[in-house]
């Protein structure tokens, strides 16, 4: 039993189809009528690409700028990439280590930053909630400070403190993560009061 569909997506123009246990790659599609029983049909193929890692969390699955897709696998699968061909986890020590004290892996959430290209895992908690991030450049994993109403993210462990300004939380704003004001907008960031 793969569990429930907890995800689907589109993945180099096949279905994705991600369960709680596994992920398959649906092609073809090619509608042909059946003459004996006059019925239409559609001819799909289904191609397991993971047996025993899932997509656990479904608002983690994400897309990189090269089409390959992410997800949380939960605690023991971790997060994981695929192609379309193989799946591969690309979980280190510390996010391993890290994952058990949250409780409900069901409500974490991921976002994949293409100008920094930067994979955020978050997990909310009672107070404000604990992240993540993959640097696809280095290929390592931080942890993020928490992420206080003001929707400021700050990344220590990657080297240099970085802030990467959001909107406050919950109000679904696109954050200017560059802090060079291309839109042209007010930034808040003049000096003025």
């Amino acid at each position: 039993n793969d569990g429930a569909i907890t995800g689907l997506g589109v993945l180099r123009g096949n279905l994705l189809a991600c369960y709680q246990k596994a992920i398959f790659l649906v092609s073809g599609g090619s509608f042909a009528d059946n003459v004996e029983n006059q019925v239409p049909y559609v001819d799909f193929n289904w191609r397991a690409i993971s047996q025993g890692i899932g997509l656990f969390a479904p608002e983690t699955l994400c897309y990189d700028s090269d089409g390959n897709a992410y997800g949380f696998g939960g605690a023991s699968a971790g997060v994981w990439t695929t192609d379309g061909v193989t799946v591969k986890s690309i979980t280190d020590p510390l996010l391993r280590s890290r994952l058990n004290q949250f409780k409900d892996h069901h409500f974490a959430r991921a976002a994949y930053e293409p100008k920094l290209r930067r994979y955020y895992l978050f997990f909310p908690t009672s107070s404000d909630g604990h992240f993540f991030v993959f640097d696809f450049e280095t290929g390592d994993w931080a942890e993020g400070n928490h992420i206080e109403a003001t929707g400021i993210l700050t990344l220590p462990p990657l080297g240099a403190s970085v802030a990467v300004e959001g909107t406050p939380a919950g109000t679904g704003g696109d954050p200017d993560t560059t802090g060079d004001d291309e839109d042209g907008g007010d930034d808040g960031d003049d000096g003025e009061e």
